[in-house]
């Protein structure tokens, strides 16, 4: 897990095959026992599994700052080894040699797309814990409150508070990730 990750070199199978494979074997299911089968790449960005990001940290792009597997669990304190930052600090220096690109929206499309796996594991963390939903669903709200009061923005007619109350009301359940994830930019039912 994450304290172990610490200490590991960032790359798959660090502690060996004797300890990778039965634990890559349990973790899965029995579907993968190599961090190059498919059914590790699965697992990289779910919440709970940084046990598969310490044992698979190449396969899971925990040295990739960009598009990696494990999206937002990219990270030491979710499993990814502290040996991988540096590749991520040298691939973001690189990065600065060429122009900035906006994602393509297809990436949200694609089943295992980086920024389809980004949003999803953001919502995962920020819906998984009431306590969690509650802070950053607030947070969000008093920022939605504060950017439509400056651009004076909402559909004609529309009374503010319940306007803004079901902009927060689809983060919270959901159907703002899912609108992302399909492709739809809308920020609440109905709403463009």
């Amino acid at each position: 897990g994450p304290e172990a990750a610490r200490e590991l070199a960032c790359q798959d199978e660090a502690f060996g095959h004797a300890i990778s494979v039965p634990a890559l074997l349990k973790l899965t299911g029995g579907r993968a026992s190599l961090c190059k089968d498919s059914a590790v790449e699965e697992l990289c960005p779910l919440r709970n599994m940084s046990r598969v990001r310490s044992f698979c940290p190449l396969t899971c792009g925990c040295d990739n700052p960009f598009d990696p597997k494990a999206a937002i669990f990219s990270a030491p304190i979710a499993g990814c080894p502290n040996a991988c930052e540096s590749a991520k600090s040298a691939a973001i220096e690189r990065r600065w040699e060429h122009p900035c690109q906006d994602v393509d929206a297809q990436d949200f499309l694609a089943p295992d797309g980086a920024s389809r796996n980004y949003v999803t594991g953001f919502f995962e963390v920020a819906l998984f814990q009431p306590e969690i939903r509650k802070a950053i669903s607030s947070s969000y709200a008093a920022r939605l409150n504060k950017t439509f009061k400056a651009l004076a923005f909402k559909p004609p007619g529309t009374p503010e508070g319940p306007y803004l109350a079901g902009l927060v009301e689809s983060f919270k359940n959901g159907s703002l990730r899912d609108a992302i994830l399909a492709g739809r930019w809308n920020l609440a039912d109905g709403i463009p």
